[in-house]
């Protein structure tokens, strides 16, 4: 009898190591198939707006504030480039891979001014400098739930020292009128949209093939270089 529940024990034992092996198997090989992404091909084109929740209600809340702004550029000499326009060699791109979809590029003042509009009426950045209660309050207008809040507002915190880093080498460029001022502001929206399509929780994330592959392709594929004047101002075209 000892023997026959020690040969039974020994082979449950078998069985559980031969499903734990196999999962790990199976873990493994969907991490190669994860990774195995060609960086030489696009990605496909989706509105990553429309993939992570958290990034669309917070641009187009900003557009509905201050996107008249822009409105104003279109068709006169301010004008951007047509869209679709990127900035350096082929396969380079400001944003997630597949996110040149939405307004031209826009360059001339009232670039600055949308700039200068969005942390006006956020009070997000002011004189250079974050103001983590005015970023809380304004978090708290328009998201419900306290870890999105906590989430974006880490986000901001990240990128504004990125922010910093970059302001020590490269002194902010100007476009336009003086009150437009945006203490490299650009790059701090910019790279808040980067961060939240990147890490979007699974709760505000569309789970589709194209999301999928779009966050897929930008993780591994897009290396971020520090940007020069007028890449900064392509890191909010989608704002």
């Amino acid at each position: 009898l000892f023997s026959y529940f020690s040969l039974a024990k020994a082979f449950q034992m078998t069985i559980s190591n031969m499903y734990l092996y196999g999962l790990l198997v199976i873990v493994a090989k969907l991490t190669v198939m994860k990774a195995d992404v060609d960086c030489s091909k696009h990605p496909p084109h989706v509105d990553i707006r429309s993939c992570c929740e958290l990034t669309g209600v917070m641009l187009e809340d900003l557009k509905d504030k201050c996107g008249s702004i822009l409105e104003e550029g279109n068709g006169n000499e301010f004008s951007g480039p047509p869209n679709g326009h990127q900035h350096g060699p082929p396969g380079h791109h400001h944003g997630p891979p597949g996110h040149g979809r939405g307004p031209p590029h826009h360059h001339g003042p009232q670039h600055a001014c949308y700039i200068s509009c969005v942390f006006n009426e956020t009070g997000i950045l002011v004189d250079g400098e974050l103001e983590e209660d005015n970023m809380n309050s304004y978090l708290n207008e328009i998201f419900d739930d306290a870890e999105n809040v906590e989430f974006i507002n880490n986000k901001f915190m990240f990128c504004n020292e990125k922010r910093k880093e970059f302001a020590l080498n490269m002194p902010d460029h100007k476009h336009g009128p003086a009150n437009c001022k945006t203490n490299h502001g650009g790059m701090l929206m910019g790279c808040v949209k980067m961060e939240l399509f990147k890490d979007c929780p699974e709760s505000a994330w569309s789970d589709t093939d194209e999301c999928n592959a779009v966050r897929d392709h930008f993780n591994q594929c897009f290396n971020k270089e520090t940007p020069t004047d007028e890449e900064e101002d392509a890191e909010v075209e989608e704002i």
